[in-house]
């Protein structure tokens, strides 16, 4: 096993090849020093002593004394050897990702800034995000490798790699490790309390107490001046990118330069721990489809947020929208108006907060999910409230067509909706493109589901609202999950893998697997009980009998067939259709002729 040391200019070698030589000693590990310089590409080559010994790059002379000042710091002559290459490259961080990939190092070092100036995002931030490796990314420069370091104590396996590294270290080389914790000044037992998170940290650490380590709690109201306030007596401090909240603004702010910038101010360095398989996957997914798919600027998901978080929230506009829109579609599922209905899906806006669902679960803002989530609920109650109401009000109570469609969903169903949800949320995020959310709007219908519901129970269709209810579960579900996937891969992310967030997505995976399988089996039943030619058999028995024919379907396993005529039908007309279906299903089945009474006078 070995670790690699990073270098790019002769002032950093001294810090940064001792520091590693400590850790490699302490892990009874070998060292490969690669210098890495931006320029035409070139393989890594390997660098001899003698060639070091009289190099003339004040870089790789640099590295020349500092390894032969390793070599005789070796404990034993079994100790791994020390190895020296040099690459050339348009893209540093791709060489280093090849030699990561060739040696797979248990550490990886290296310097540099962390603010990007005029350059674009700097190598170290690269480092920490990219590579799968464990990484210690340092910034400032000293003469020497530290010998008394302070490491800020926190939860997560990057403050803990931090803590190993440092006790090994300290331990191997009789140096002196400072576990320190921030904490607020008016917190009661404040000392007590953080002497509690510091023994928890470095039990997570797997770090025993001895002589050289030290704990200490300081208090202040800002973490990062806690931080600097304990760094004037030590060499160097390190900090563990765990904290995603307040690690990234110490990382990604000023604190880091600010004390390097110290006149005897001590090296930071951040430990960022080894990336786990699944998040390792996660990256090399999210790089494939920045590749292949147009990743949003930040002015488009600034605006992308500023439309959704306000049409997610529950006020009169809202609720005013959703009682106009179940109105129009409760009096178009009862004349059975294919255009009144798709009107009433138009003027909808459940699926702004669907769409909001999905980008909260994506970025983790709690604050988007709860305007989200409690616009959908209020929303349903309102609109079930208003179609009960129209169903008890209207004077046809018969189960019409539209409403006996949204009664029996099915796996397709949760195609169309899980697709459209992407379709939005596409649609969304461009907005050239959001001429087609009312397109989308139609092919994922949300009010007219809860509409049928209101109406098939004053109705007293209970299946057929059962049906529909399930339909607009599914929708619901899909959608957020479709919107969400969708955001993803345009690239809106959050800051860190919020738990709630990924409970919550899991949460929802697992319902919409639930889902299928009562769509699954509406999908069977119409499949495999219902076949294809059925309905063109019975459509001509009925048309040759005077009858309109409207619709079939399998109610507990009985065929109902829906007709439109000027009379009952006679017995010699209803075996007829029962022989077609006895014929067709290859078995005994029930049948039941439902028939509108309709007379044309002319």
């Amino acid at each position: 096993m070995a670790l690699i040391v990073v270098v790019q200019s002769a002032e950093e070698v001294p810090a940064l090849v001792g520091w590693a030589w400590q850790i490699a000693l302490a892990r009874t590990e070998g060292m490969v020093v690669l210098y890495a310089r931006p320029g035409g590409d070139t393989p890594a080559v390997e660098i001899g002593e003698a060639e070091l010994a009289t190099a003339a790059d004040p870089v790789l002379s640099a590295i020349g004394r500092a390894t032969l000042e390793a070599r005789t710091m070796a404990a034993s002559p079994e100790t791994s050897p020390v190895i020296v290459r040099s690459v050339s490259a348009s893209d540093v961080m791709a060489a280093i990702k090849i030699e990561v990939a060739r040696i797979e190092p248990s550490l990886l070092v290296l310097g540099g800034r962390w603010s990007a100036g005029r350059r674009g995002r700097p190598l170290v931030r690269r480092a920490l995000d990219e590579l799968s490796c464990c990484v210690m990314a340092v910034i400032g420069k000293a003469d020497a490798p530290p010998r008394r370091t302070l490491v800020a104590t926190a939860s997560g396996p990057h403050a803990a790699a931090a803590l190993a590294l440092a006790d090994v270290t300290a331990r191997h080389h009789a140096g002196k490790v400072t576990a320190l914790y921030v904490e607020a000044p008016d917190m009661e037992h404040g000392e007590a309390v953080g002497q509690a998170v510091i023994a928890r940290a470095l039990k997570e650490a797997g770090v025993s107490p001895g002589a050289h380590l030290d704990t200490r709690v300081v208090f202040d109201v800002s973490p990062r001046q806690g931080i600097q306030g304990a760094s004037g007596d030590v060499d160097a401090v390190m900090l563990g990118a765990s904290n995603q909240g307040i690690i990234y603004r110490l990382l990604f702010g000023s604190l880091p330069e600010a004390i390097a910038a110290e006149s005897d101010g001590p090296v930071i360095a951040v430990v960022r721990a080894a990336m786990p398989w699944s998040a390792r996957v996660r990256y090399a997914l999210e790089q494939a489809l920045s590749v292949w798919i147009p990743q949003m600027s930040r002015e488009d998901r600034v605006s992308l947020y500023e439309r959704l978080q306000t049409g997610s929230r529950w006020g009169f506009d809202f609720m005013a929208l959703i009682g106009l829109s179940t109105s129009i579609a409760a009096l178009g599922l009862i004349q059975s108006s294919t255009a009144v209905v798709i009107g009433a899906m138009l003027v909808a806006p459940l699926m702004t907060p669907l769409l909001g669902a999905g980008l909260a679960l994506v970025q983790g803002n709690q604050v988007l999910l709860r305007h989200a989530v409690r616009a959908v609920i209020f929303g349903f109650v309102l609109a079930l409230v208003i179609g009960v109401a129209v169903g008890l009000l209207s004077p046809v109570k018969v189960l019409t067509a539209e409403m006996a469609a949204r009664g029996g969903p099915t796996l397709l169903d949760m195609g169309v909706a899980l697709l459209s949800g992407v379709a939005a949320a596409f649609a969304s995020a461009r907005p050239h493109l959001l001429a087609a959310l009312p397109g989308v709007a139609i092919a994922a219908a949300l009010v007219p589901p809860i509409a049928t519901v209101g109406l098939a129970l004053a109705f007293g269709e209970v299946e057929v609202a059962r049906g529909a209810a399930l339909l607009f579960g599914t929708n619901v579900v899909a959608i957020i999950l479709g919107a969400a996937l969708a955001l993803w891969a345009a690239g809106v992310r959050g800051r860190g893998a919020r738990l709630w967030a990924r409970r919550t997505l899991a949460g929802l995976i697992l319902a919409l697997f639930g889902l299928a399988m009562p769509l699954g089996a509406y999908l069977l039943d119409l499949s495999g009980t219902r076949p294809s030619n059925v309905t063109e058999e019975v459509r001509q028995v009925a048309q040759s009998n005077g009858f309109r024919f409207l619709y079939l379907e399998r109610r507990n396993q009985a065929l109902e067939v829906h007709l439109q005529g000027p009379y009952l039908p006679d017995p010699v007309f209803v075996q007829q259709l029962r022989e077609v279906a006895w014929e067709r299903f290859g078995e005994p089945v029930p049948v039941r002729v439902i028939t509108q009474m309709a007379i044309e006078a002319r």
